[in-house]
């Protein structure tokens, strides 16, 4: 979903990765699959019709709904390896090939689509777009009127200083297997109050803005202790001092980011929204 070319080159690795190592008893356990009942709860009715899966990954989320619910769903990603082998492999695995669309494309062109989905799903998508605001707009124009987005984010507090994004953009990460500057990539630490204000300057209708970090974080014995030790390894030497700690770590540190759910939905009859802080900018 990203124009940086670093970023797509990172993610064909990633994918070229999960070709290999994907296990299908295992594809639909991601935890983020609790959102769509959870969602369907709130909306009164069952995810159905025409629906964009945005920055579709693995696939996981969009093979997900054709197989679970009446649908046509159309798969975006930013990789050669997700679109041509990992999406199509795991849609023909679950027997859903024919109900998914599968593309290679970007959140910043979705002109081709215009009013085409009842329903668009970003599971960890919009925090790669360095304009909010556009991709916001896109979302908007290619839902029919009535359509809902489905989005969950990760989010920080909207009192975080300026400051910690420039130490964490700033620090450097091992990602696919390579160092790299994380502010060279396009994966972005939004407060929760940049997400709201792109929706609102969209025309999108917010019908829930929600704290779903319970429903989408894994938590196990295993995971509870290895925290639990390595804090204790920092205290007994004192080593809290940021450089010497794992980049996520210390992004965990600094920004406490949570998972935050975007339940959207294109009025009937569209209006102009309101004044824009960056209008004629793309």
């Amino acid at each position: 979903m990203i124009n940086n070319k670093t970023e797509v080159a990172l993610h064909e690795t990633l994918h070229k990765h999960s070709t290999k190592k994907i296990k299908m008893e295992g594809y639909f356990k991601n935890p983020r699959l609790n959102i769509f009942p959870h969602v369907e709860k709130i909306i009164g009715k069952k995810i159905s019709g025409s629906v964009l899966d945005v920055g579709a990954g693995n696939g996981y989320a969009g093979i997900w709904v054709a197989k679970n619910r009446d649908t046509r769903v159309t798969l975006l990603e930013c990789t050669d390896e997700a679109t041509q082998n990992v999406i199509p492999h795991c849609a023909k695995y679950f027997d859903v090939l024919d109900a998914c669309h599968i593309q290679k494309g970007s959140f910043y062109d979705l002109s081709d689509y215009e009013k085409k989905f009842d329903f668009v799903i970003c599971f960890g998508v919009l925090h790669h777009s360095n304009n909010l605001l556009n991709v916001m707009d896109n979302i908007m124009s290619v839902l029919k009127p009535g359509g809902v987005l489905i989005a969950q984010e990760p989010y920080t507090k909207n009192n975080i200083d300026n400051q910690v994004f420039n130490d964490i953009y700033n620090a450097e990460e091992i990602f696919a297997g390579k160092v790299i500057r994380h502010g060279d990539r396009d994966d972005h630490f939004y407060r929760k109050c940049e997400y709201l204000t792109a929706i609102h300057h969209s025309g999108l209708s917010i019908i829930k803005q929600q704290d779903v970090s319970g429903l989408v974080n894994k938590k196990s014995l295993r995971g509870f202790i290895s925290r639990f030790l390595l804090k204790a390894k920092r205290y007994f030497k004192n080593a809290e001092q940021h450089q010497d700690v794992p980049f996520p770590e210390m992004r965990s540190q600094k920004l406490k980011p949570k998972h935050l759910l975007l339940l959207c939905q294109k009025p009937l009859l569209r209006e102009i929204p309101p004044h824009r802080w960056c209008r004629g900018e793309t």
